[in-house]
């Protein structure tokens, strides 16, 4: 696994984002911010060629699926390389829908990771690259409650610990952006967090605002939202980074 051949490391990067009702402004504004993360991302190395280069990313929106349905839960897109592409998909996601209260979180982190990929030395956009040509993040933006169990037939009455096992069978790296698991509502994310290879960026509650957690994260008029956006993209270089460098030392084993 030659980096330096590739133009830096290579990685497919998903986001995954909450597509409810009330979302509209949190997708907006994650649009917004995705020419900085991905400056971030690429970053230089002291020799002057990109950390990440080779990058693949797509927009992924999830909903619930008992009240929308099988058409209407979870929407896809195709991996691209093309940042105006990416923002585009972001503009194509419809913010509606959604439970009263829980959404399906589980089932949505469970059918990307759980994706097709394609066979080693190929790429299709449909699908993951092998883990051997590209690391794997999921970088998630959740605002309510999911449910515990997974209620999609792919793997219905599957639990975080489900999750787990396909994470690390898949080699994905998650990033939870969402809120303190501090309430009793919100304890999913807390077990999410404890998935290896996760980072937890938790956002605080706030009793007297109005506007829902992630609504106030991706809130434009917030002074430290580009702040968070460069540690994020950073964090993310970091798991790429890690990634790879566990990729290489199998190659290296030949396991």
């Amino acid at each position: 696994m030659n980096d330096r051949k590739r133009g830096g490391k290579a990685a497919d990067i998903v986001f995954l984002m909450d597509a409810t009702r009330g979302m509209t402004g949190c997708i907006q504004t994650a649009k917004t911010c995705l020419p900085l993360f991905f400056e971030e991302l690429t970053g230089r190395t002291a020799a002057d060629y990109p950390i990440v280069g080779d990058w693949r990313a797509k927009v992924v929106g999830f909903r619930d699926f008992e009240t929308d349905g099988t058409d209407g839960w979870f929407v896809d897109n195709p991996f691209t390389r093309d940042l105006a592409e990416l923002q585009r998909q972001f503009d194509a996601l419809e913010a509606r829908g959604g439970g009263e209260r829980d959404d399906s979180l589980l089932d949505a982190i469970y059918a990307v990771v759980s994706a097709s990929r394609s066979k080693r030395g190929t790429e299709d956009p449909g699908m993951w690259r092998d883990c051997h040509d590209a690391a794997r993040t999921l970088v998630v933006f959740a605002d309510a409650p999911c449910k515990p169990a997974m209620v999609a037939p792919a793997c219905r009455g599957g639990n975080v610990n489900v999750i787990a096992c396909a994470c690390e069978r898949e080699r994905v790296a998650l990033t939870l952006v969402a809120p303190s698991s501090n309430a009793a509502d919100y304890r999913c994310f807390e077990e999410l967090a404890m998935i290896a290879r996760t980072e937890y960026v938790e956002i605080p509650h706030d009793p007297s605002c109005s506007a829902s957690p992630l609504n106030r994260f991706l809130d434009e008029s917030r002074a430290d939202l580009w702040i968070d956006v460069r540690e994020l993209a950073q964090e993310c270089q970091r798991k790429i980074v890690r990634l790879w460098h566990g990729l290489a030392y199998i190659d290296d084993t030949g396991d």
